[in-house]
């Protein structure tokens, strides 16, 4: 996830981060989650810092969500905001929005909230699991098998 905050904002502050399975275009069953993160050291903006939190659990269709929650209830500053992307190819960016706040409800296009946003700084770099038969010699080429680049 990219963060960025202002001088004096980020006082300990943390994040959970989730994944989730689809359910029909947005969000549904949390397959994994990760609390209490402390990305440590944010950049002062303009400069953004990117923080990789490992992840556990495998979703189970090829449709997937992932997502941060900032985790700090009764602060009354943000302590960081996370980068967004204005002018770039896009994504499919969702916020949750909960009642009695002015916007719809539920899962929304992040433009409901912040219009122009085309992506956020959050991201995927995924690892995927290899079927092989113990001792085969699936098994022995998979120790070594490495991505063309």
């Amino acid at each position: 996830v990219d963060l960025t905050t202002l001088e004096g904002f980020h006082n300990g502050q943390t994040l959970d981060a989730y994944v989730w399975e689809d359910a029909g275009g947005e969000p549904g069953a949390v397959v994994s989650l990760v609390t209490g993160v402390d990305p440590g050291f944010i950049g002062i903006w303009p400069n953004i810092s990117r923080i990789e939190i490992p992840m556990d659990g495998s979703p189970t269709g090829d449709t997937w969500w992932v997502g941060v929650w900032n985790a700090w209830p009764g602060a009354e500053d943000p302590g960081w905001w996370i980068a967004a992307d204005q002018d770039g190819p896009g994504g499919t960016p969702l916020t949750k929005i909960a009642p009695d706040l002015g916007y719809p409800t539920g899962w929304q296009d992040v433009n409901v909230v912040w219009p122009s946003t085309r992506a956020m700084g959050i991201g995927v770099e995924s690892i995927v699991a290899t079927p092989t038969r113990k001792g085969s010699w699936g098994g022995v080429k998979s120790l070594f098998h490495h991505s063309a680049q």
